[in-house]
Order: C-alpha cells, then sequence, then structure tokens
C-alpha cells in the first residue's frame, strides 16, 4: 500500500517523495512507522526504495526522445541533472545520454 502510493506520487510527476512529515500525515502514519511499513513491503529501507522508484521513473521517461535530460531528471524527482546522471550511471553503468542512444 505505502509503496503503491509513492511509486503513483513519482509516476504522476509530483517528485517531493521524501520522508517529510507530510508524507506520513498524508498515510496517516509516525515517519518512524513509514519507514517500518515500506521495509516491510520491500525489503528495503524508505531511501532505497524511492531511489529505485526514481531510477525506474528516470529510465522510463528517456524513451521519450523530446524530453530533455534536465526534464526527465525533474520528473523523476532529482534536484539536479548531476545527481540523476551520478545515480543512473551507477545502477546502469552508463550515463542517461548514452543509454538514450541505444535506444534509437
Amino acid at each position: 500500500m505505502i509503496a503503491e502510493f509513492l511509486l503513483r506520487r513519482i509516476a504522476n510527476d509530483q517528485p517531493s517523495v521524501s520522508l517529510d512529515p507530510l508524507v506520513a500525515r498524508i498515510l496517516h502514519v509516525s515517519a518512524s512507522r513509514l519507514s517500518k511499513r515500506v521495509r516491510d513491503e520491500t525489503g528495503a529501507t524508505i531511501l532505497t526504495h524511492i531511489n529505485r522508484m526514481r531510477l525506474a521513473r528516470g529510465t522510463q521517461l528517456l524513451h521519450d526522445a523530446t524530453l530533455r535530460i534536465k526534464e526527465v531528471a525533474t520528473r523523476a524527482g532529482y534536484g539536479c541533472t548531476s545527481t540523476f546522471d551520478s545515480h543512473f550511471r551507477k545502477a546502469a553503468g552508463t550515463t542517461p545520454s548514452a543509454f538514450r542512444k541505444t535506444l534509437s
């Protein structure tokens, strides 16, 4: 349930998913309870799970060649392109730009 909520927020270009109390309040749980429930549902910490979802969203958005990398990063929930680039390179072994070139 919580993992689905987080995924919907990212999929709907609402990148402000974090450990902030607002998300916990929306779900009617404390921040610590939110963290425990995400770990129980996903087997990962909330931060790891959010990062995985952001990377998945970014990868999905990279298939749309009309979007600039900066827009992909923002829509996937990253504050700046360099952070997205760094996380993507660590997970995929290549940069978002290089990945996109393999799609053509």
